[in-house]
């Protein structure tokens, strides 16, 4: 990830670049990162925008929409995430799916903190 601007506390425009295998195009994003608390929970939001300053890159711009919730629940922490990516392009199924495995290979290994 590349922070390409930050606006305010824990407020930040991102750009990041993901390379993936031949015969696809790779992808990259720009997207707000916004953290926050309420009520005891922290959350990481994250949503595609446009910014002028973003490298234009011979890339396929993909967008997504991200809600990572943590919770106490007593001596544990409750993890929750919804997400919705469109990679955009043609990418085969398997490939756009991959990611989500991904988060939740994410999410065990935190599960093990």
């Amino acid at each position: 990830w590349n922070i390409i601007e930050k606006i305010g506390d824990g407020t930040r425009v991102v750009y990041e670049r993901i390379d993936v295998p031949w015969p696809v195009r790779n992808r990259d994003l720009e997207f707000v990162q916004k953290k926050l608390e309420k009520d005891g929970k922290f959350f990481l939001l994250m949503f595609s925008t446009e910014h002028t300053e973003a490298p234009i890159e011979q890339e396929v711009r993909a967008t997504n929409t991200i809600v990572f919730q943590f919770e106490p629940e007593g001596d544990n922490t409750k993890f929750t995430y919804v997400t919705h990516s469109d990679p955009k392009g043609s990418i085969p199924a398997w490939l756009a799916n991959s990611f989500s495995e991904n988060m939740l290979g994410i999410a065990k290994q935190l599960n093990k903190l």
